[in-house]
């Protein structure tokens, strides 16, 4: 990024940012925030700019368990540390993944993001596949690692 993107992209931060964190919002009885996508200049990066998540969900502390949410939470799901790629499978008539879908398998360190969008259930699935062995040493089998969870919309 040249020096004065970098001004420009400080700038819009620090005039806009305030007024953003001023704005409350009772996410269980209001419409969260559209996702939507600034443009700084013609040839700058695209910022995402996603809502808040009011429930969170580690997927290596609560696998195996069930998460009550409301129709409208937006559900933050941990990246395991386990592995930085992960397929994932849930049902997308229940929950709405709030990323775009070429960072579903390496989401970063943010983890996921989910929108409860229908009353119903479903099972959440993070899979790694196995770790690979370093060229021409032997690999003993190994399962892929795998962390299932369901969140239950209310």
């Amino acid at each position: 990024m040249k020096f004065h993107q970098f001004i420009l992209c400080s700038i819009f931060v620090i005039a806009f940012l305030p007024s953003c964190a001023a704005q409350e919002m009772d996410v269980r009885t209001s419409t969260p925030p559209v996702i939507s996508t600034i443009k700084v200049s013609p040839t700058s990066t695209e910022i995402l700019v996603l809502p808040t998540a009011n429930v969170f969900i580690n997927p290596e502390e609560q696998s195996g368990t069930t998460v009550i949410v409301s129709v409208g939470d937006i559900v933050a799901i941990a990246l395991p540390s386990a592995s930085p790629t992960w397929q994932v499978t849930f049902a997308d008539t229940i929950i709405q993944s709030l990323i775009p879908p070429e960072h579903m398998n390496q989401p970063g360190e943010q983890g996921w993001l989910f929108r409860a969008i229908a009353k119903g259930d479903t099972d959440v699935r993070l899979t790694a596949p196995a770790m690979s062995c370093d060229p021409g040493t032997p690999c003993p089998p190994a399962a892929p690692i795998t962390f299932a969870f369901t969140i239950e919309v209310k």
